[in-house]
């Protein structure tokens, strides 16, 4: 399968697993985290970790990979922006 769809359905799931949890349990009235905000972290660190597994790629195998590293960065910044703000 082509990386890109491969990156689009991982995005698309994870979008709706957050969605859910978010539903399912929301933020406490005293600011602690519901399911869908630690989900939202753990995304977080799984993108992190997938920027570095593609940059390693993309200096050692083909250059298409800081592409989806690129994409990933993105994902990252609007999510931290959109959690944090």
């Amino acid at each position: 399968m082509n990386k890109y769809i491969v990156t689009l359905i991982f995005y698309l799931i994870s979008f709706v697993i957050i969605f859910v949890l978010t539903k399912v349990s929301p933020n406490a009235q005293d600011g602690g985290l519901g399911w869908g905000g630690f989900a939202m972290m753990l995304l977080g660190l799984i993108l992190v970790i997938l920027i570095g597994i593609n940059t390693y790629k993309g200096l050692s195998r083909d250059k298409e990979y800081f592409i989806i590293a690129g994409i990933h960065m993105v994902i990252l910044a609007g999510g931290l922006y959109a959690f944090f703000v």
